[in-house]
């Protein structure tokens, strides 16, 4: 119990992770003297080194040892955190949040899953993996409320060393897990894990910046010792993203031919694996998607803070925790407990859509995020022990790296999506009223700040028409959101979504 206490702990703190930085972005700022750009860029990085080294992260934990990667992830994880927190400069930031915790992370996720797998089997084995998506979905939505607090009535720095403290009693809990036999008889790939990497980092990156950059159409000319590599005044996210399809196809083509290969392909020829694996990508971009834009309704609108807007959406988590534990007991109806799940989401989807409205009334909105929460914890509480069972035991960390990888790829993608939808027709609609004010900038939470700035009267009338072009920005968001959860839905009545015997994985 203490060996999975610390996997879970593990999750927990490298999801709080991933959320901090959105939340304090504008203190750590303030704190380290650089502007909020320079800090995107750190934010940015860091989802680099993390979705770059997930696949070799998976192998290594293979190959030398689950345990022994796991530990070693936290233990960086740890060291990071504590470079992080007592940061002066931006690169003491950049070296021990972007890199040194990046790597951490791309360490501990593959290897979360994979010693479950060794260290658990049948209805535990499915208890287990219920309790870690449940974990991973809940702090997410805790992540506003931790970060908010702390960074409020703190400073963020206690928050890093917050994690400092987790990691050491995840590291005295991990001892107890059971270290899975090293694979025998195979070596690294690097070249492998060079061209997956390099192919990984590619599309993350053009999806991050898709709209800076733009999709196609160069909206802005990005130049590195004079070159333009806005070729043709085609956008740098476009050849970013064909770059990183060419590469990943390369990496195929080489682990076809590579003797001791970073990922058996064979995996793939499993229907179960693959089907799901695709399933969990398009659901991690709708979910993205969904949770960029909640956090903009209502901090924009209705000026919450962080902590507040955290707080608001804490009954997600509330309907996580209620169904994930409760669904990690249905293993044997796992693709009913998965459809059931997409279905709740959906008709959540739906219902946000018809009571987001330029007037806040909350109490609209908590059963409607219990509701959705309910539909994430069921999903979430049997889909990673559908990926991880239909592969033998010893293929674990490979196929956990590529759950991971794809996760990470799948979210990027749909916050990108998302931010396009939504900026796009904001900022179009808003351009007259911006260029009638001066506004230096169409970005929403700019043009929120001049108009209550105004004079009461010429506010109030601004504001009402500018709360109308968000909410219709947000309601084409929704849309886009509901018709992703629809075809998520039918994949899964077609796909096998089972939990395979586990005795034999």
């Amino acid at each position: 119990m203490l060996g999975l206490l610390s996997v879970l702990f593990a999750i927990l703190i490298l999801v709080l992770d991933g959320t901090l930085m959105n939340v304090a972005m504008v203190n750590v700022a303030a704190d380290l003297k650089i502007s909020l750009s320079d800090l995107q860029t750190l934010i940015t990085f860091y989802s680099l080194v993390m979705g770059a080294l997930m696949l070799l992260g998976g192998k290594l934990a293979d190959v030398l040892g689950r345990k022994k990667i796991f530990m070693l992830g936290v233990a960086l994880f740890g060291i990071g955190s504590l470079i992080s927190a007592l940061s002066s400069k931006s690169w003491q930031l950049l070296l021990g949040w972007s890199i040194i915790e990046g790597i951490g992370a791309a360490l501990m996720m593959p290897a979360s899953t994979s010693l479950i797998v060794d260290s658990f089997k049948g209805k535990k084995r499915a208890l287990a993996f219920g309790l870690w998506g449940g974990i991973a979905a809940a702090g997410a939505a805790l992540g506003p409320v931790v970060g908010g607090y702390i960074t409020t009535y703190y400073s963020w720095r206690y928050a890093f060393l917050m994690q400092v403290v987790v990691a050491v009693f995840v590291l005295l809990g991990a001892f107890k897990l059971r270290e899975s036999a090293p694979l025998k008889g195979t070596k690294i790939d690097f070249i492998g894990a060079l061209l997956a990497g390099l192919g990984v980092t590619s599309i993350i990156y053009a999806s991050l910046k898709a709209w800076e950059y733009g999709w196609f159409k160069a909206k802005k000319s990005v130049e590195i010792a004079g070159i333009n590599l806005a070729f043709f005044n085609i956008s740098l996210t476009f050849w970013l993203m064909v770059a990183g399809v060419i590469l990943l196809l390369l990496f195929v083509v080489w682990q076809r031919r590579c003797k001791y290969p970073l990922l058996n392909l064979e995996i793939f020829k499993n229907w179960d694996f693959t089907s799901a694996i695709v399933f969990v990508t398009v659901l991690n971009l709708a979910q993205a998607g969904l949770f960029f834009v909640l956090p903009i309704y209502f901090q924009v609108l209705f000026n919450l803070t962080p902590l507040k807007v955290g707080l608001y959406l804490l009954p997600i988590t509330v309907g996580v925790l209620l169904t994930s534990a409760i669904g990690s007991r249905w293993s044997r109806s796992s693709k009913f407990t998965i459809v059931l799940g997409l279905i709740l989401s959906l008709i959540a989807g739906v219902i946000l859509f018809n009571i987001i409205d330029t007037k806040l009334e909350y109490v609209k909105f908590v059963p409607v995020f219990i509701l959705l929460g309910a539909g994430l914890g069921f999903v979430m509480s049997q889909i990673t022990n559908v990926i991880m069972s239909a592969v033998p035991a010893k293929y674990a960390g490979e196929a956990s790296g590529v759950n991971s990888t794809l996760r990470r790829i799948g979210s990027s993608l749909g916050t990108a999506l998302v931010g396009t939808v939504f900026f796009s027709y904001t900022e179009d609609k808003l351009r007259p009223l911006a260029n009638t004010l001066h506004l230096p900038s169409l970005d929403v939470r700019i043009v929120a700040e001049v108009i209550r700035h105004l004079p009461a009267a010429v506010s109030a009338r601004l504001f009402d028409s500018f709360a109308v072009v968000v909410v219709d920005g947000i309601k084409r968001v929704s849309i886009f959101t509901i018709v992703i959860l629809f075809v998520v839905v039918v994949w899964a009545l077609f796909v096998p979504l089972r939990v395979e015997n586990n005795d034999k994985s």
